[in-house]
């Protein structure tokens, strides 16, 4: 036998072994246990524990793979416990290997050589049936390759009261004394701010509208003008907010908080529904569940609530986006077999006969493109509709408005860099934080017996707007020389 020959049958020996090692990487007889540490709470989490025994029964048996779930608090807690996991703190627990979490985490992570890239995992055909957002979202880093898989998104849309909506436009209308108003005015926040202002009138001085994540006002609000706030070159952020565009949200958010017709009362605008404090709000859509049942009139009467969901409103004349979110699974380095079996069990929940029931139980939307839905979307929403879960009506209302905005929005997301989780909440709850001080400085003005004219002029002074701006400028400086 020739050289030539030798290097041959050499060759197709290492490709043989090779392909008998990857088999019996997984092996039924020898399972191996995968933990993941996950937010879901309550529902979510019953859900999605359940998949998970039910892979561990089928899917999970036959590779000898088993998933160990393990509930870590909300996503900021759980953000800050794999933080510290992933720089070995004292104290801190071992990293699992799966974690559910924010690209913002796993960027940190990522700079710790800790995450796989899930592209060695996944052929193209398998990636091209996802959306194509979603899979871009996940691809973070220097070398910009997936180290983040979508599982389950949410976008904003509008949840409104229509009970108290309906009887608040009729009588306003019949009255002749305001502005004519009706369900259209929810297309653009221009005309949110003129039913906000009619509300106000005809109520005797009662809010109208909120938004649930100010974070996420600021950077959509910007993106529908055409500004991208934070330019990210080689994972690192350069500051790019125009402050013109900025100050139609100042405007709008900050100058309605003030004078009492928006609010931001609990911790969350579901929670201000539920006392009756606004009538309309911009949450996620994953958030449905939260949809109060009734609300509270005063301390011994209630009066239950009808949803109407409305797509997320645009600056008139400007472009309809809207958020994509939604934390992904991430892949901890470890060994070969517990890398694969981590992977086994995401393509698993993500492929859609698990996964469009994920979503059509949770409020949460699919992560395939609609052409490999669509079956098992028909399956799942006639399932809910026989389903005895009490807000199965108000899942199915806001998944549809939710799908279609996704087919007619640019969906964004902010690119993660150095300090990018900490900037985005910096100028959110900034924003928030002021509202509120001048709010309850409003109030106790009127109180204190001056002129309402005096008051509103000395706390919608635009001077407030600029050292809003010049605390922007300072955050992101701060966060970016860490």
């Amino acid at each position: 036998m020739n050289k030539k020959s030798i290097c041959i049958v050499v060759i197709l020996l290492l490709l043989l072994t090779g392909c008998d090692n990857n088999k019996t990487l997984l092996n039924p007889d020898r399972p191996v246990t995968i933990t993941i540490w996950h937010y879901y709470t309550s529902h979510l989490q019953e859900v999605f524990e359940r998949m998970i025994s039910e892979f561990n029964n089928t899917r999970g048996r036959e590779l000898g793979v088993i998933i160990q779930p393990k509930y870590q608090e909300d996503i900021d807690l759980l953000a800050n416990k794999i933080k510290s996991s992933g720089e070995k703190s004292l104290g801190s627990e071992p990293l699992p290997n799966i974690i559910f979490a924010y690209t913002g985490t796993v960027l940190e992570l990522d700079n710790l050589n800790a995450v796989v890239n899930l592209e060695d995992y996944f052929s193209d055909k398998e990636l091209s049936e996802f959306n194509k957002a979603f899979i871009e979202e996940g691809k973070i880093g220097k070398d910009n390759k997936l180290k983040s898989f979508p599982v389950a998104k949410s976008t904003e849309v509008l949840f409104i009261n229509n009970v108290v909506f309906s009887k608040f436009v009729d009588e306003a209308n019949k009255s002749g004394k305001f502005d004519k108003v009706s369900v259209d005015d929810f297309k653009t926040f221009e005309g949110i701010e003129k039913l906000a202002n009619v509300y106000f009138e005809w109520s005797g001085g009662k809010s109208f509208f909120g938004v649930d994540a100010t974070p996420n006002f600021i950077s959509i609000g910007l993106r529908q003008f055409g500004n991208i706030p934070v330019i990210v070159e080689d994972g690192k952020g350069i500051l790019n907010i125009d402050k013109d565009c900025l100050k139609v949200l100042w405007d709008f958010y900050y100058k309605n908080i003030v004078k009492g017709r928006f609010a931001e009362i609990g911790r969350y605008r579901a929670d201000d529904m539920k006392t009756n404090d606004v009538v309309a709000y911009i949450g996620s859509s994953a958030g449905v569940k939260y949809f109060p049942e009734e609300i509270t009139i005063d301390a011994n009467i209630t009066e239950p609530t009808q949803l109407l969901v409305m797509p997320y409103p645009v600056f008139e004349g400007q472009k309809k986006v809207s958020i994509q979110q939604g934390a992904g699974m991430s892949v901890i380095k470890s060994d070969e077999a517990m890398q694969l079996a981590s992977c086994e069990f995401i393509k698993w929940f993500t492929d859609p006969k698990q996964n469009v029931r994920f979503s059509y139980e949770t409020g949460y939307l699919p992560v395939k493109k609609s052409e490999f839905l669509n079956e098992f979307q028909e399956k799942e929403m006639f399932n809910l509709q026989l389903s005895s879960q009490s807000n199965a009506a108000n899942i199915i209302k806001v998944l549809e408005v939710a799908t279609k905005q996704f087919d007619e929005y640019e969906l964004s997301v902010d690119k993660e860099y150095k300090g990018s989780f900490d900037f985005r909440n910096a100028i959110g709850m900034n924003l928030s934080y002021i509202s509120q001080i001048f709010r309850e400085a409003f109030l106790n003005g009127i109180s204190s017996g001056k002129i309402y004219e005096e008051v509103e002029t000395t706390c919608l002074d635009d001077k407030y707007f600029e050292e809003y701006y010049e605390s922007i400028k300072r955050a992101f400086e701060d966060i970016a020389n860490k």
